[in-house]
């Protein structure tokens, strides 16, 4: 048994790709011999952008979620100018429509030769990738490892919003009428279309296959051979040992991130050949970035010749459930079992310093409450208290002055705010990264509508089930941390909606329509008696997120985050913790998901999309994970963009733009920055009443002039009781600056204590009468 798991563990790629190759033996019909051949240019494809995935992974550690976007922003621009005479001046008509104008621009038409326009394209996949890591990834050299591959999420949004942009080049008939970017082949290439085993094969076809395998070769010798090749191996096997030996490590990390621009337009351009181009939103497709992943995992994001096997047993596997079932909805729900028991089964001993950068999401500083100091003071209050009043009476007001529709998507807003601070407990405080998390509010959903219990009890049982479901994601958890999984929640996304709330599979359980019923004689089925529904179950989640952030599990899982084995050393089971948390955050995103299903009035598949789940930890990140009211600042920049905006183009690039600002500038999100201004405004108001608060001096460099009281804490008698010290004692700053100046001169941390026998008098000031 014991030499059986060894070789379990040791050999889980090699016995993956024999079981997901046998598995074609089962299905229903013979499978004939060219639709192997179909799965190899499949594969093809896969293999080219897997390839690129572990070069940046080895190279930086990270995961790059836009290699895919690299290539089919070049490949959707290439299927515009080679089949249209697009105006590409026009495309900056949206951002200054008098520089356009001025200029004579607007009419300027292009439409250049097939072949050349491919190798532009081509060129243009390649500088893209060079430009990603000059611009963005190299600011982020020194920072966690998940910090960087959120940033490529980031990355995947821009580019979507840039590849949007392409259709805007059109002229406006073109577009009215609507664009049809249809395959692509090359001209006069109709000689290399055969018929291999029944199936037919077409010139795209045998240029993918060509391509990969010319592409893979020359990566090759050039990994092998030249010295740039040999110092790229170097650096991914130890950066900070090549570093030492006078080898260039961004440069050559440029180099990394300009290969794999170029593996992604290849692989995009002759996919583009073959299947044309479905959109420019349609860019981050999460079925094909899950299956990309899938052949990384299967290789352990480290042997080129695995992933290139990987990829072409998984393309061949996809061409056989096509054959045999039609659909290949049965493998996007598979790919979460071969990656969860793939990395459940791989034995793999990260160093200290990859545990200390990949463990857990850590960007967030928690946020100070108000100063104890300041917190009675009349000025605070009043403050405290209007913006209170003031932000009831907004949100409470918006259904009489809102439409019914925009009172319906304010409901949403809330709903999708809920699911927000259900990542905030799993990734804020636990550290924990889910790509998926809206799949726990589509399980909820479908608990809710698919059994017929009766409101409200069916939502109380869905979240419970979406708490049961969370366990058993969060079980890998226990091994798996960080990087990998956040893969394994993006699968768990994917197969929720191929299967759970598929009408062929589990979703047949699904009523067409989910009545709003009536509670005590109102009728729910209003939209402001709803919108005030959900706004109270928001209202209860916040508090009870508060409380629990008060209490010894919140404060443990923020322990565990930042230094486990410190947390270990004072007794934290760091299983139960982890499990806690997943089981909180699914039943909050559940009880979410069952509200959402009665807000729809039914449980569709399209509103559960993997994409969403992607979406909503973006603008998580964007909000902040820091405090309980950052999420919600996320949510609501989210529902601006959804009602000022429906255009996908400002929502993409505004998202992925305004991300990547939040990441450079202000990890900690929004949330972060408004938290800074209230303590610039609470330190005013110390100064102004001649406070000492050392919790909001002691990081900023503050010169009080004159004598300020210092609040003197109560000290404790021997017999019981508290004994105070007079107020009349005062401590002069005028030469005092708390909190760091210099990293030679820094306060004397030791002279700022106070102490019963050590005091420094004002003798100028009369005794004030003790406190009793």
């Amino acid at each position: 048994m014991t030499q059986a798991l060894r070789i379990l563990r040791d050999r889980s790629d090699v016995l993956a790709l024999a079981a997901i190759f046998l598995s074609t033996i089962f299905f229903k019909g013979e499978i004939p011999l060219g639709i192997y051949g179909l799965g190899v240019v499949a594969g093809s494809a896969l293999a080219l952008h897997a390839i690129g995935i572990i070069l940046i992974y080895r190279a930086n550690r990270i995961i790059n979620f836009s290699q895919m976007a690299i290539g089919v922003f070049a490949a959707y621009g290439w299927l515009i100018f080679s089949q249209y005479a697009p105006h590409i001046f026009r495309a900056f008509e949206s951002i200054c429509p008098p520089c356009v104008e001025e200029l004579g621009l607007s009419n300027t038409a292009f439409r250049v030769n097939y072949w050349v326009t491919l190798v532009i394209f081509f060129m243009l996949s390649v500088f893209m990738g060079w430009l990603v890591y000059m611009l963005v990834i190299r600011r982020f050299s020194n920072a966690p490892r998940l910090i960087g591959t959120v940033a490529t999420l980031f990355l995947s949004q821009v580019l979507a919003g840039m590849t949007t942009l392409w259709d805007r080049t059109l002229d406006e008939e073109t577009r009215d009428r609507g664009i049809q970017l249809a395959a692509n082949p090359p001209p006069n290439t109709e000689w290399m279309s055969f018929t291999f085993f029944k199936a037919r094969f077409h010139a795209p076809d045998v240029i993918t296959v060509v391509a990969a395998l010319v592409a893979v070769g020359l990566l090759i010798v050039y990994l092998r051979r030249s010295p740039t090749g040999i110092a790229i191996r170097a650096t991914a096997d130890n950066p900070e040992r090549v570093a030492t030996l006078g080898v260039n490590v961004r440069k050559v990390n440029g180099r990394v991130w300009l290969i794999a621009g170029a593996l992604s337009g290849v692989a995009a351009l002759t996919q583009a050949m073959a299947v044309g181009g479905g959109g420019g939103g349609a860019v981050f497709g999460a079925g094909l970035l899950v299956r990309i992943l899938a052949v990384a995992v299967i290789a352990r994001m480290v042997s080129l010749p695995i992933a290139i096997v990987a990829a072409v047993v998984l393309g061949m596997l996809e061409q056989g459930v096509l054959w045999a079932y039609g659909s290949t909805i049965v493998l996007d729900g598979a790919l979460l079992f071969i990656i969860g028991i793939v990395l459940v089964l791989q034995r793999y001993r990260a160093s200290r310093a990859e545990l200390e950068q990949a463990s857990g999401w850590r960007a967030a500083r928690e946020t100070r409450p108000t100063p104890r100091e300041l917190r009675d003071l009349p000025t605070v209050r009043k403050f405290y208290r209007t913006s209170a009043v003031m932000g009831g009476l907004i949100i409470l007001g918006l259904p009489w002055v809102m439409t019914p529709s925009q009172t319906a998507l304010g409901g949403a807003i809330m709903i999708y705010a809920m699911v927000f601070l259900s990542i905030l407990i799993l990734t804020g405080w636990a550290g924990q990264v889910s790509l998926g998390q809206f799949a726990f509010a589509a399980v909820g959903a479908w608990v809710t509508a698919g059994f017929g219990i009766p409101f409200p009890l069916s939502i109380i049982i869905g979240a419970l089930a979406g708490a049961v479901v969370a366990l058993i994601v969060g079980l890998p958890a226990l091994k798996l941390r960080g990087l990998h999984l956040a893969i394994t929640t993006l699968a768990f996304a994917l197969s929720t909606t191929a299967i759970l709330l598929n009408p062929r599979y589990l979703g047949e359980r699904l009523p067409t329509t989910l009545k709003r019923p009536k509670i005590f004689g109102v009728d729910l089925d209003q939209q402001r008696t709803w919108y005030y529904l959900i706004l109270v179950v928001l209202v209860l989640i916040c508090f009870a997120i508060v409380g629990i952030r008060r209490s010894r599990t919140a404060r443990a899982l923020i322990a565990a985050r930042d230094n486990e084995a410190a947390a270990q050393s004072f007794g934290i089971n760091l299983i139960r913790l982890r499990l806690a948390a997943f089981a909180m955050s699914g039943f909050i995103a559940a009880l979410a998901g069952g509200l959402y299903a009665y807000h729809l009035h039914s449980v569709q598949g399209t509103a559960y999309q993997a994409d969403m789940s992607l979406t909503f930890f973006l603008y998580t990140v964007i909000g902040g994970l820091g405090s309980v009211a950052a999420p919600l600042i996320g949510a609501a920049i989210y529902g601006l963009f959804q009602i000022f905006s429906a255009t996908p183009l400002v929502q993409q690039l505004g998202a992925g733009l305004g991300g990547l600002l939040i990441l450079l500038l202000a990890p900690g999100g929004v949330g972060e920055v408004w938290f800074k201004l209230r303590d610039a405004a609470l330190r005013w108001v110390a100064r102004r009443n001649r406070l000492v608060v050392p919790s909001l001096l002691e990081d900023v460099r503050v010169d009080l002039k004159g004598k300020a009281k210092v609040p003197i804490a109560p000290k404790m008698r021997r017999g019981g009781g508290a004994a105070f010290i007079p107020e009349r004692y005062r401590l002069d700053v005028d030469q005092w600056a708390f909190g760091i100046e210099t990293a030679e001169e820094g306060p004397d941390i030791q002279t700022l204590e106070m102490k019963e026998d050590v005091a420094i008098a004002d003798e100028s000031a009369e005794p004030a009468p003790a406190r009793s």
